[in-house]
């Protein structure tokens, strides 16, 4: 029986070897190849096996993304010194890019109230425009008037559906989810996709 597992785990390391090597001559030559292989989104599920899955190597991690320059996007200030839970949405009506940052008070449960703030690029995130806050408690939106700080966005059937959270200062008793949507026609993705019409030539 030990024999056996001593043969186990040489098997084992031996094949994790061969990996490292082709995953390290990979990264080391990152063009080779390029022009026969055909473009494939790895984010795809169906791809999921030529993702970085191995029992030594570990799962995909966002360790083997790339940092982008002008980096941090936006960062806290008072009295909102903890911004959090980003969410990225590529607009397909515009072509835009939209990042909603949950704003939080420094200390998380405030004064003053969390709020979710907007901002949008025009250039495939070379740039940033801070739209300011466009979420925030309302005690005429909801029974008081609260945080709201977290969203998420999709685009389907011809509407953008939101999903955000909102709460009072205590989130266990009086917290919970919400859900709005918004008709491509007359929303800020629509005007900002017919004002990129306006500037092709």
């Amino acid at each position: 029986m030990k024999q056996s597992n001593s043969l186990g785990r040489r098997t084992f390391l031996r094949d994790s070897g061969r990996w490292a090597l082709a995953i390290s001559s990979a990264l080391r030559f990152p063009g080779a190849g390029k022009a026969q292989t055909p473009e494939i989104d790895y984010a795809q599920s169906r791809w999921v096996d030529l993702w970085l899955r191995h029992p030594v190597f570990g799962d995909p991690s966002f360790d083997a993304f790339e940092r982008v320059a002008g980096n941090p996007i936006h960062t806290g200030a008072p009295s909102y010194g903890w911004p959090v839970n980003g969410f990225f949405f590529a607009d397909p009506v515009s072509g835009n890019w939209y990042i909603y940052i949950g704003d939080y008070a420094t200390g998380y449960i405030g004064p003053p109230p969390s709020r979710c703030i907007l901002y949008r690029s025009k250039n495939r995130g070379q740039t940033w425009e801070n739209l300011g806050p466009i979420l925030h408690g309302d005690a005429q939106m909801f029974d008081k008037n609260g945080h709201t700080p977290d969203v998420s966005v999709v685009f389907a059937g011809g509407r953008y559906h939101m999903l955000y959270d909102w709460g009072e200062p205590n989130f266990n008793a009086d917290g919970g989810l919400a859900y709005a949507w918004q008709t491509a026609r007359g929303s800020v993705a629509a005007r900002d996709a017919a004002d990129h019409a306006a500037t092709l030539p």
